[in-house]
């Protein structure tokens, strides 16, 4: 049986989750390419076990490397932690934009 979450988990959880739909519903020219590989390698360290094996090979398999290669970056952190980096990370991108 898995651990019941604490309510501190859960507000982290509904942020995380609040965070997630506001970047999905952000304009794709908004992002660069490094900060949407960023946020995909934060997304899924903090949603999913680390990347195991070899990055994907080939020449069509580029995009598929680069997300790897970030998702890999950031392997060394807890779930727990990616949750706050992009939660961070979306705090500080919702700042700059109230101040455009």
């Amino acid at each position: 049986m898995p651990p019941v979450p604490t309510p501190a988990e859960n507000a982290l959880l509904d942020r995380f989750s609040k965070a997630i739909l506001s970047a999905r519903a952000l304009p794709t020219n908004l992002l660069t390419q490094a900060q949407k590989l960023k946020l995909y390698a934060l997304f899924q360290q903090a949603s999913k076990d680390p990347p195991t094996g070899e990055a994907p090979k080939g020449q069509l398999a580029e995009l598929d490397r680069a997300k790897w290669e970030a998702w890999h970056d950031v392997r060394g952190l807890t779930n727990h932690q990616a949750d706050g980096v992009i939660l961070a990370d979306h705090r500080e991108s919702r700042r700059a934009k109230a101040f455009r």
